[in-house]
C-alpha cells in the first residue's frame, strides 16, 4: 500500500482509498452503497467519488470486521449500531462483544459434545 497524504481537508480518489487500504474499487463502491447512514464521500461537479480521511478510517473498520473478525456485512451493521450514532467518526480500536459472545458459544459447544461423548461411551 502506498503513502498518501492524509491531511485533514484532503480528499482521495477511490483509486488512492484503495492504494492506501487495500480494498478493491468496486468493494468501496458496494460499501458505500450498503452503509449509507455511516460511509459517505464527496461527489464532485463531475460527479467522482472523493473520500476523506474519516471515510477512509470507516473503510479501515469495516474491512477489519469483514477480514479479521469474519463478519457478513449484516454483522458487521450491528456492530456499527452498536457503536453509537453512525455519524460519529469511528477511531481507534473497534472492539466487538463478539468476541466474547463467541468464547460462550464455545464454550457451550464444547460442553455439549463432551457430555454426547461420555454419554455414548456409558
Amino acid at each position: 500500500m502506498s503513502q498518501v497524504d492524509l491531511s485533514k481537508d484532503r480528499l482521495l480518489t477511490i483509486s488512492q482509498v484503495n492504494a492506501l487500504t487495500g480494498v478493491k474499487k468496486s468493494t468501496i463502491r458496494h460499501w458505500e452503497q450498503e452503509f449509507t447512514d455511516f460511509l459517505e464521500s464527496v461527489r464532485t461537479e463531475g460527479n467522482q467519488r472523493r473520500f476523506t480521511s474519516d471515510a477512509i478510517e470507516k473503510i479501515k473498520v469495516i474491512r477489519k470486521l469483514v477480514e479479521e473478525q469474519g463478519l457478513t456485512l449484516k454483522g458487521v451493521r450491528r456492530q456499527i449500531e452498536g457503536i453509537g450514532s453512525a455519524k460519529k467518526p469511528v477511531t481507534g480500536e473497534v472492539k466487538p462483544k463478539l468476541t466474547a459472545d463467541v468464547q460462550k458459544l464455545a464454550h457451550l459447544v464444547s460442553e455439549h459434545m463432551m457430555r454426547r461423548i461420555f454419554k455414548e461411551e456409558n
